[in-house]
């Protein structure tokens, strides 16, 4: 994505061919426009302030864009998800280990709300883990659904004989 992204663009004949066979239920154009891979370039301009009106580009609906081209085209959530849950299964199980250390030692005798932080850290680190994994095979049913094209033929070449 280019720095401060992209309003505008010309795409080519071969680039409008390809974008027309997207089938996007929720369209990111940007994110649409990038995955089709042709070259691009960029063409500096200033943005002019607005004479007249006023936007109907409201706050909300840029979220819900920023939201549609972040499921579109990132995993990162599903990932954040898995390695939040992975996080905070081993900080319960770190703390498993210190009060069975610190018992064994002779310290305090475990008491009150610490065996029940240790079951929820782990069991709710497990469940976060299990979300990400469940959102891994969702991601992958979503490619398939999708139906994008892995890869775009710019020409076939004859073979030679």
């Amino acid at each position: 994505m280019p720095t401060g992204g992209f309003d505008c663009f010309l795409l080519g004949a071969n680039a409008l061919t390809a974008f027309r066979e997207e089938r996007e239920r929720q369209p990111f154009l940007q994110g649409q426009i990038l995955r089709l891979g042709f070259p691009r370039a960029v063409i500096p301009y200033t943005r002019l302030k607005r004479e007249f009106g006023r936007s109907r580009w409201t706050l909300g609906k840029k979220i819900s864009y920023l939201f549609d081209g972040l499921m579109n085209y990132s995993f990162l959530p599903i990932r954040v998800v898995s390695y939040f849950g992975i996080v905070l299964a081993l900080l319960g199980l770190a703390y498993a280990v210190v009060v069975l250390l610190v018992k064994l030692w002779g310290g305090n005798p475990v008491k009150g709300w610490t065996p029940l932080m240790i079951v929820i850290l782990i069991l709710g680190g497990t469940q976060m883990l299990t979300l990400g994994i469940f959102g891994e095979y969702l991601w992958r049913i979503l490619v398939q659904v999708q139906q994008r094209s892995p890869y775009l033929v710019e020409r076939v070449v004859p073979p030679t004989v």
